[in-house]
């Protein structure tokens, strides 16, 4: 008996020290990790940080460096670390994006240009369907490498869907923002609440004939208005248009649709004197409007009116219908045309004319020798940047039966910024722009 109670004693101490050992041993590795977790947190909240920015809003999802330092965090080493590596790949970044035919920026600007500051605050009024993405896109890219701030829609692509509103932004902690480009309706009033006084307004326009035609094919008023079964829908809508216009509620782009976009109301339509005052008053307000037929041109007063480069307004055509799904208008159909939207006729004859009045003050030669430029830079960024024209893309938005054209990137230029930002559509990017300024209007406190 004695025997087997020494060897219970034995047993017992042998299990007491081995637990023993086991609490130490899970103790010690507890401490371990809360200690691994402590000192990787703030690297796990940077690494979210980064990752927002780097989560590639680009039509061709390549990475994209970040082109700002990281915000402010208690872990220096850490901060440190990442601003070094930040810094590496701007220097990289800038090195590629930097072409070998670059023009010297005082060869780039004219002699007027030299001797004036860039301008950063503009509202850009995107019509519908007048090359506006394209327009955009300038802004966004300028934008993008200054570090502005954007007025940043509450959601999606649109600042609301009435005359602008200052409710219907995304809010960050500034009075005013740098660059208003996204669709609303115009409200100069309103406007002027979210932008520095020296703000410069600018939209551009087009020919009512064939905006309208883009608008009736992009918005499918052929299902709107139940004229798909006839084999020219545009040409049966003209031969009552006031009748099928009345037949549904949503008018705004229906008639006059470039007037209804400037905030002319549907029951001022008909009104004459009340479009003849409202164009006078849009004159006062606007500082360029652009003409789409005239794209380049209008591009070198762009230019001129904000003192930029020509880099920063070389474009790539953004949202363009590929031909075949472009209708062409018979003279019968853009006589119609021009009777149906006289408001927008007038609109567009009123502006064509003083925009060419501003060619003339800016000289037509010199004009020529401006745009030669502009189309050589936008050459070589076709070259250096596009391997192809693509048609639907499923990546870039289009609507159904409407064949879009996008661009796909060469291999070489998949880490190219400049190619990158110019491609990039504007759903994408105006993503990219938001989370870049979430964290830009953000202090990220990281716990030791």
């Amino acid at each position: 008996m004695v025997m087997i109670t020494k060897k219970k004693c034995l047993v017992g101490t042998t299990l007491f020290f081995i637990f023993i050992y086991c609490t130490i041993r899970t103790f010690h590795d507890s401490v371990r990790k809360i200690s691994l977790y402590a000192n990787s947190k703030s690297e796990s909240r940077l690494k979210q940080l980064w990752y927002m920015v780097q989560e590639e809003a680009a039509a061709h999802q390549q990475e994209v460096k970040p082109d700002f330092k990281p915000y402010f965090v208690k872990n220096a080493t850490l901060n440190s670390t990442v601003s070094k590596t930040l810094e590496k790949q701007q220097q990289e970044a800038s090195a590629s994006q930097t072409p070998n035919a670059s023009l010297p920026k005082t060869q780039a600007r004219s002699l007027t240009q030299q001797q004036c500051k860039p301008r950063i605050n503009i509202a850009f009024f995107k019509m519908h369907k007048c090359s506006s993405s394209t327009v955009q896109n300038i802004l966004f890219r300028y934008g993008d490498e200054h570090n502005l701030n954007f007025v940043i829609p509450l959601q999606g692509n649109y600042l609301g869907y009435g005359l602008f509103d200052k409710h219907h932004i995304r809010p960050f902690n500034t009075k005013y923002y740098n660059i208003l480009c996204h669709h609303t309706r115009f409200s100069y009033k309103g406007m002027l609440e979210v932008l520095p006084p020296d703000a410069v307004f600018v939209t551009i326009l087009r020919d009512p004939v064939t905006m309208f035609e883009s608008m009736f094919t992009y918005s499918k008023y052929d299902s709107l208005y139940k004229l798909t079964q006839y084999d020219d829908p545009l040409g049966q809508f003209l031969t009552n248009p006031n009748s099928y216009y009345e037949s549904h509620g949503s008018k705004e782009h229906a008639k006059d649709p470039m007037l209804s976009d400037l905030g002319l109301l549907l029951d001022q339509k008909n009104n004459q004197d009340k479009i003849d005052s409202m164009i006078l008053e849009l004159s006062e307000q606007f500082n360029l409007v652009m003409i789409t037929e005239y794209f380049d041109e209008s591009l070198i007063l762009l230019k001129e009116l904000m003192c930029w480069d020509f880099d920063d307004i070389v474009y790539f055509v953004l949202n363009a219908r590929a031909q075949e799904s472009v209708r062409e208008v018979s003279e019968t159909n853009a006589v119609k045309l021009r009777e149906w939207n006289k408001g927008d006729v007038k609109l567009y004859n009123h502006f064509n004319k003083t925009f060419w009045e501003k060619i003339e003050l800016f000289g037509k030669d010199r004009m020529a020798k401006e745009v030669e430029k502009l189309l050589k830079r936008k050459q070589y960024y076709e070259d250096l940047c596009i391997e192809s024209v693509v048609e639907n893309d499923k990546r870039v938005w289009h609507p159904g039966g409407i064949k879009v054209e996008s661009f796909r990137l060469k291999p070489s230029a998949f880490k190219n910024v400049v190619c990158n930002r110019l491609v990039r559509t504007e759903l994408p990017y105006t993503d990219f722009l938001k989370r870049k300024q979430i964290l830009k209007f953000k202090t990220f406190v990281v716990d030791d």
